[in-house]
């Protein structure tokens, strides 16, 4: 944000809703604009005006009772295409109570359905008790719990592509159920915490200044003016497959026809997009994973292992009619072999991914995948994420084909070297044949190719000259998570502005680091974790 600068902010209604002190919130973004030599410009919209949302930076809607709320309503929806096409494009949004309820489809008021103004995509209906008392939410857009007052008797539920604007660690939240609280749609923030909210919460308030002056690229800053991974606003989205691994140690991986004795028996949280998700979350990028679960036990407990990663696991939807994923794992000395069922995972569907896309994704946000789920989903959902400007990554295992036009919507394209044989009919038996085989999909319009080599390293082409990143000397327990420790952190190093090179010498310390434990997700190391690491090497 610059100084000099001048924001503009419609405050809708403030006669009619104004029950929770929302005033205050007007007067706490005023203030920490001049703060940041922004000037504010209120522009208080009344029952007799007619708004116009174009120029404005900011619109606010605060909370009222039922019939002030419905006054409101039907005000509003003579507006409600204008509105609409500020959201869509960018526009910035806080909606406290009342107003958060109308952003929805509808809502209840007593018995009566109203209709809502349709900026986002949820619904209100009503549910005993009344939801009453203190609330503490952890959110991505504060760098602290947002906290205050809760008095609702709705039960807002959000659609696919829509997230919540945090987990509640106190209170009751959106529906006294789910475990979270408000929205989070393009740029709009929706939310029951009132007391009121932005006072308490000047986190919120920087978030809603940022995106007002720097749209999708606004940042929330710590107090120092700095930036470091853990507060960035970058997304990475992950959209694959979720498993449970169940896997046994033994000696040699046994030969065709052979029995062998093992130990150690382990079931742990799994799946590449899951292990991958988990190590963007770990690195410390706001993660959000797209997949399917079956509803049973095994689903219940990927979801709650991705959400203690700190990975959302909002658009994560149950399958009614299939199980959750199964991948089954036989760890060897330095080696390991598996075999997966994807359940669930082969059931989500292209409009699933969409939704996600279209409400999650931000210019420059990362998405990722790999091809365990959907094939044909998976392909047009990387072209739904390039149009909607999002840097793709594909993680191209296990290996099938690929039509051209995805090749040419791809920013990195990482494979190992069984993946770029069958990719390309090219052995990675020698330098010149990776460079060959490099070079044959940079024709194919990708831009960045790289290619994991196992314990030789990993290699790309930069300014058209093939780059050799070293492997990391360790001692190995478990490769079972190596791969996709390696592209977590890739994906979460470029999220950060990291360029590939740089990137993939530290996606290389985080696969060694994760070769030293048991399991997948659980031997993900912390971004804390890497640079120790890093620094050791270089002496440091």
């Amino acid at each position: 944000m610059t100084s000099g600068r001048t924001l503009r902010i419609a405050h809708l209604y403030p006669e009619l809703l104004n029950l929770y002190g929302d005033s205050g919130n007007i007067l706490v973004l005023k203030s920490r604009m001049a703060w940041r030599g922004i000037e504010p410009q209120v522009m208080e919209v009344h029952v007799d005006d007619r708004p116009s949302f174009s120029g404005v930076d900011i619109v606010f809607i605060g909370g009222g009772s039922d019939r002030e709320q419905k006054i409101v309503c039907d005000k509003l929806l003579a507006e409600q295409a204008e509105l609409k096409a500020y959201v869509e494009d960018g526009g910035v949004l806080g909606a406290v109570c009342g107003g958060y309820q109308l952003l929805g489809e509808s809502y209840l008021m007593g018995d009566e359905k109203v209709p809502g103004l349709e900026l986002v995509d949820l619904y209100t209906d009503r549910g005993e008790p009344r939801l009453i008392g203190n609330i503490a939410v952890e959110s991505r857009i504060s760098p602290q719990p947002i906290v205050g007052y809760e008095n609702h008797g709705g039960r807002t539920h959000l659609g696919p592509g829509v997230e919540p604007m945090g987990k509640v660690l106190y209170g009751h939240g959106n529906d006294g159920a789910s475990g979270y609280e408000g929205c989070l749609y393009k740029n709009v923030v929706g939310t029951y915490v009132h007391g009121p909210l932005l006072p308490k919460n000047p986190g919120v308030a920087d978030y809603l200044i940022a995106r007002g002056a720097c749209g999708e690229q606004g940042h929330v800053r710590p107090p120092d003016g700095g930036r470091g991974r853990g507060v960035s606003m970058e997304k990475v989205i992950v959209f694959g497959s979720l498993s449970m691994d169940m896997s046994v140690k033994c000696r040699a991986i046994p030969h065709r026809g052979e029995t062998a004795v093992g130990s150690g028996f382990l079931t742990t949280p799994g799946g590449m997009g899951g292990n991958q998700a988990v190590m963007c979350s770990r690195m410390g990028a706001d993660t959000f994973m797209v997949g399917k679960v079956g509803d049973d036990a095994y689903g219940r407990e990927l979801m709650a292992s991705l959400a203690r990663h700190g990975v959302i696991c909002s658009n994560v939807s149950l399958s009614a009619d299939e199980h959750t994923g199964i991948g089954l794992v036989m760890r060897g000395e330095g080696d390991n072999r598996a075999v997966y069922d994807p359940g669930a995972n082969a059931t989500i569907t292209y409009k699933e991914v969409r939704a996600a896309i279209h409400g999650l994704a931000g210019k420059d946000n990362v998405f990722l995948c790999q091809l365990g789920c959907d094939l044909e989903a998976t392909m047009q959902s990387i072209l739904c994420a390039k149009r909607n400007g999002l840097f793709t990554i594909l993680n191209a295992t296990p290996a099938r084909s690929i039509p051209e036009e995805v090749y040419q919507a791809l920013d990195v394209l990482c494979i190992n070297e069984g993946e770029c044989e069958f990719l390309s009919g090219i052995s990675c038996l020698d330098d010149d044949s990776r460079e060959k085989a490099l070079r044959f999909f940079e024709r194919r319009g990708v831009g960045h190719t790289v290619i994991t080599l196992g314990r030789r390293g990993s290699v790309t082409l930069v300014d058209g000259k093939m780059v050799k990143v070293p492997c990391f000397s360790v001692e190995t327990v478990d490769t079972t998570g190596a791969g996709d420790a390696y592209v977590g952190e890739l994906a979460a190093h470029l999220c950060f502005g990291g360029n590939i090179q740089e990137s993939m010498v530290y996606a290389s310390a985080a696969a060694a680091l994760c070769v030293t434990k048991v399991g997948a997700q659980a031997a993900m190391p912390t971004f804390a974790e890497v640079e120790k690491f890093m620094k050791a090497y270089k002496g440091e």
